[in-house]
């Protein structure tokens, strides 16, 4: 299985529309549909307004503590309402974890997730509809 940025790198050194549509379905997974539907679901908010300083991974490939599938799971802890709940040293804590037991590629891509300012080229909240229906809330 590849890696998050591997993914990525792929759909970015790809040009046609219809083969980063190919690439989506042939890689798909909640894990990338949830960091898709984070990318482009307005609903979704999270709670990080500056990012705390932590520290990249230097472990190799596939040999991080952990990895983007795992860490996904815990992404709701950073919304908004969870966030405005918890002490802000516990949030920090979170974020650090998080990012720091991932491989430092994946981890810089999460990281710009939870600012919101993660974007892959060519891969348009369009795209993403023709792709993958029923993914994102209906446009109003």
């Amino acid at each position: 299985m590849k890696l998050f940025h591997e993914l990525v790198e792929e759909l970015e050194a790809t040009r046609s529309a219809t083969a980063k549509k190919d690439i989506l379905l042939n890689n798909n997974n909640k894990t990338l549909q949830s960091i898709l539907r984070h990318m482009f679901d307005k609903s979704i908010k999270f709670g990080i307004k500056k990012m705390p300083k932590w520290t990249p991974s230097d472990d190799p490939e596939e040999l991080s503590t952990s990895n983007v599938n795992l860490e996904m799971r815990k992404i709701y802890l950073l919304y908004e309402d969870s966030v405005a709940k918890m002490d802000p040293h516990k949030t920090e804590r979170i974020v650090v974890r998080m990012l720091e037991s991932l491989h430092a590629d994946d981890a810089k891509m999460i990281e710009k997730l939870i600012m919101g300012k993660l974007k892959i080229s060519g891969v348009t909240e369009k795209l993403v509809r023709e792709t993958f229906p029923d993914l994102l809330p209906k446009e109003e």
